[in-house]
């Protein structure tokens, strides 16, 4: 456990429900949408590898964009021949890098981590996105608008600062 002065807001990954409505009938009735604090991450005993950009920002980032059926299953693996093409989502990267990083190490570069996220979650997307591109532009768009340090802050629960709750960090988001 973490001491108060080395305290990095312990909170591995916090998901919020995203409530994308699905307007047709399809097997995703909904998205998990997780984040990551990269200090918690790089705290646990796995350690960390920061992105080919640098340190990361006082920030969460996307972990990932989960899509789940009526009874809250993840979809997984929907469609293993379809590889991530960095060609489809060339607009995004930049933004990416910063908002969507990879900590996993040896490599600190991203793209297999979200290639990863993209044949075993994104694919199972293609009945509400109609590619690549859309999902990960709706997972950067959910974490724009799910700012959870700020809805932390409004509760008085700052990264690096003295307030150490897990309690209160879970009834922020009620």
């Amino acid at each position: 456990m973490a001491s108060a002065s080395s305290f990095q807001l312990m909170i591995l990954v916090i998901q919020c429900l995203a409530a994308l409505s699905v307007s047709h009938a399809t097997s995703v009735h909904f998205f998990h949408h997780a984040q990551v604090w990269a200090g918690s991450f790089c705290a646990s005993e796995k350690g960390c590898c920061f992105p080919n950009t640098g340190m990361v920002s006082q920030e969460f980032t996307v972990h990932g964009l989960f899509p789940c059926s009526s009874s809250g299953t993840r979809l997984m693996n929907c469609d293993r021949g379809n590889s991530l093409d960095l060609s489809q989502i060339t607009g995004l990267l930049h933004t990416m890098q910063r908002k969507w990083p990879s900590y996993s190490c040896p490599s600190s570069d991203s793209t297999p981590f979200w290639a990863h996220e993209w044949s075993k979650h994104g694919t199972c997307s293609l009945s509400v996105f109609d590619g690549q591109y859309d999902y990960f532009k709706a997972g950067l768009d959910l974490k724009d608008k799910v700012n959870i340090l700020q809805i932390l802050k409004r509760k008085g629960l700052t990264p690096m600062g003295s307030t150490t709750a897990r309690r209160e960090s879970h009834e922020s988001f009620r």
